[in-house]
């Protein structure tokens, strides 16, 4: 997954900012969708960010903590057959995660005060820092 935006603006988290993770359960670790990384729950993560500017003047962020902003993560139910599922809002399309699949879960993380992040606007986060509070099967 990269972080896509049209402009990149640093910020400073001048308080803990409640974000969420999409990811997968593995012998009871959080591990990530995309590069498959394995979080403990409660340890700080660091990471120095990269943000480039691609040839159609987009700035992509392909080193960082990814994650969503709770504004755009629900949890619905679907039309087909009355499944809740937790949907995540980017670029007006939607990332579906069905609740009955017990491989996904959502972790709720805090970008510690003081951390560097940037926000596009989709609500999609790329940060230097981040902790895994709390970990639940997205079929609970």
């Amino acid at each position: 997954m990269c972080w896509v935006s049209s402009q990149a603006v640093k910020q400073i988290a001048e308080e803990d900012i409640k974000v969420f993770k999409i990811g997968e359960s593995h012998g009871g670790r959080f591990c990530s969708m995309y590069k498959g990384f394995k979080y403990q729950l409660n340890q700080l993560y660091s990471v120095n960010i990269y943000i480039n500017k691609d040839d159609d003047g987009e700035f992509v962020g392909s080193r960082g903590f990814h994650s969503y902003d709770p504004s755009i993560v629900h949890l619905e139910i679907s039309d087909n057959n009355a499944i809740p599922r937790w949907v995540v809002y980017v670029e007006q399309r939607s990332l579906d995660f069905d609740t009955c699949d017990a491989y996904y879960v959502k972790a709720e993380c805090v970008i510690p005060k003081g951390s560097v992040y940037y926000k596009n606007d989709f609500g999609e986060i790329i940060s230097n820092q981040v902790i895994i509070k709390n970990v639940e099967p997205l079929w609970n």
